[in-house]
């Protein structure tokens, strides 16, 4: 199987799943293989990866390697990354209703980091609460202030079609 990070392969990366281009190796020959496209492409992922399969490293240098290249450790793309702050900021700036489970007092916050800095937490753990993936957070559950949104002008008009039909049947 080829690799994916394999930028010496061009247009055979379309045909990385054909069972054509598949063949059956021991560690030892993938390891081999490897050695042999670091020797003539020089990837540095190649060595990386044929000393992890022969072991002369240990896990911990083979995965800082590996992050330090870019490699399987799930670092995004930098297009990646400022979406994702896009989108965690859009989500963090909603306001947020803290509620404390002995007193049951409430709270409004303007953002989910400061209810998190109110009580002292972490936001990822109150955004858990909010997804309800967590029950509470230092004694607090969490949720987002529901805004009600004004409908658009066609839904209006769909709405008043539907209140006509329905009472002119009557």
């Amino acid at each position: 199987m080829m690799p994916t990070y394999g930028t010496y392969f061009g247009e055979l990366l379309t045909e990385r799943e054909d069972p054509f281009y598949q063949v059956s190796l021991t560690v030892e020959g993938h390891a081999c293989q490897h050695d042999i496209l670091h020797r003539a492409f020089r990837h540095p992922m190649d060595d990386v990866v044929r000393r992890a399969l022969v072991g002369q490293a240990t896990h911990k240098e083979i995965c800082k390697e590996a992050s330090r290249l870019g490699g399987s450790n799930g670092t995004p793309h930098p297009d990646q990354v400022k979406e994702m702050q896009k989108k965690a900021w859009k989500a963090t700036s909603k306001e947020v209703i803290l509620t404390n489970i002995t007193t049951g007092e409430e709270t409004t916050y303007p953002s989910l980091h400061e209810a998190a800095r109110s009580i002292n937490g972490a936001a990822s753990a109150l955004c858990l609460v909010i997804k309800g993936n967590r029950k509470t957070h230092k004694g607090h559950t969490a949720r987002y202030v529901r805004t009600l949104r004004r409908p658009s002008p066609a839904r209006l008009v769909q709405r008043r079609n539907w209140l006509v039909k329905k009472t002119s049947n009557f």
